[in-house]
């Protein structure tokens, strides 16, 4: 399996935790890393910069946002072997909209670490 933009995970599993779904919303760097962020149900105490509604992707049953704040860089291989042991399942990717709409929206929530903003901005070309 070789992660790619668009790709999406639940994870954790097995940790007594919620699992969420994690968009990655970069192809892996020289480096092997991606930009990822999860998606969490809809609460007005949270980021709503990108709200989701049910099938906009398969997995999303109700009203859902993306949690910029909490995005990470995260090493493809790291993925690779959670899905391998059973610590996360791949699911259905993203369409290329959809993957389109949640990184824009990196760049206008206000609560997207800069560091992550300028990693997208670099990995988009855009810097």
């Amino acid at each position: 399996m070789a992660v790619q933009a668009g790709d999406t995970f639940l994870l954790p599993l097995n940790y007594g935790v919620v699992p969420h779904l994690w968009v990655i919303l970069t192809d892996p760097d020289e480096n092997g890393e991606v930009l990822g962020a999860n998606l969490t149900s809809h609460d007005v105490f949270k980021d709503t910069t990108v709200t989701l509604e049910a099938g906009e992707h398969p997995f999303i049953r109700r009203k859902t946002v993306v949690n910029y704040p909490e995005a990470k860089i995260i090493h493809a291989e790291t993925l690779e072997s959670s899905v391998e042991r059973g610590y996360a399942e791949q699911k259905e990717p993203c369409s290329p909209e959809l993957l389109k709409k949640i990184r824009d929206g990196v760049f206008s929530s206000e609560f997207t670490p800069q560091e992550k903003s300028k990693y997208l901005k670099k990995r988009l070309g855009l810097l």
